[in-house]
C-alpha cells in the first residue's frame, strides 16, 4: 500500500479522501442521487501530500 513520507496510508485518520466528480455526477448529487466518483485521490493531513490516486476503472473495485 502506498504511503506518504511521513507514513500515512489510506486506512489512517490522517488521510483525507478527495474525490472529484463529472459534471453530469455533480449535477445527479444536487437532486439527492448517489454518484461513483471520477478520480479519488488520498491526501495527509500532516504533510499535505496526495500519495495515492485511484482513477475511474480501480474505483469500480474499491470499498468505501
Amino acid at each position: 500500500m502506498t504511503t506518504c513520507p511521513c507514513g500515512t496510508d489510506r486506512t489512517s485518520p490522517n488521510a483525507e479522501e478527495i474525490r472529484q466528480y463529472t459534471k453530469m455526477s455533480m449535477f445527479l448529487l444536487l437532486f439527492g442521487v448517489s454518484a461513483v466518483p471520477s478520480s479519488l485521490e488520498f491526501k495527509c493531513k500532516k504533510c499535505g501530500q496526495i500519495f495515492d490516486r485511484l482513477n475511474a476503472d480501480e474505483l469500480k473495485n474499491f470499498k468505501y
